[in-house]
């Protein structure tokens, strides 16, 4: 796990604690949170500190409990961090975070919607449309083709200039 993935762990368990206000919290409590010993959590606190994520004030002395601000929100965060992981290509991990048990309806609502746009199709441009139809000659009806490549066909007259008529796979499927 890297620094947001701590983050948004601490996040997930204090999301009752509004983005910039400091809160007590014990080295004990994070390490139970975070499921590691309280030496890593002052190392993790340092890295997120770095990072432009969290403030921490140590306690001083035994029995002082730290304080806590978050810099981010968790939506913000996990945005984010879900961007990260879709333009490294590890869509499980980020399926994984919005299946995450605990995570406000709002919050998971946003990474769904960033998550379709990573997978859905290309937007074509209304302008490119009409220059199409412009320089087409005769009838055209702008139809979008998805090929196995995943690249895009413009076809005029709703047909591909390949396609022979009346045998197309679709037409063999739904004879049979």
């Amino acid at each position: 796990m890297n620094s947001i993935e701590h983050f948004l762990e601490l996040r997930l368990h204090f999301q009752k604690v509004e983005t910039h206000r400091s809160f007590e919290v014990s080295l004990e409590e994070l390490a139970e949170i975070l499921n590691c010993s309280t030496r890593n959590v002052r190392r993790l606190l340092k890295n997120m500190e770095k990072e432009g994520l969290v403030f921490w004030k140590p306690g001083g002395g035994r029995g002082r409990r730290s304080r806590l601000y978050f810099r981010c929100s968790l939506k913000k965060a996990l945005l984010s961090h879900m961007e990260d992981l879709l333009r490294r290509g590890r869509y499980r991990e980020a399926v994984d975070w919005i299946k995450r048990e605990g995570l406000p309806a709002e919050v998971r609502d946003a990474c769904f919607r960033k998550l379709l746009l990573e997978f859905s199709f290309p937007r074509i441009d209304w302008t490119d449309c009409i220059r199409m139809m412009e320089q087409s000659s005769g009838r055209f009806k702008p139809v979008l083709i998805s090929s196995a490549s995943g690249k895009w066909m413009i076809v005029e007259d709703g047909r591909s200039p390949a396609a022979t008529p009346g045998r197309t796979r679709f037409s063999r499927m739904i004879k049979r």
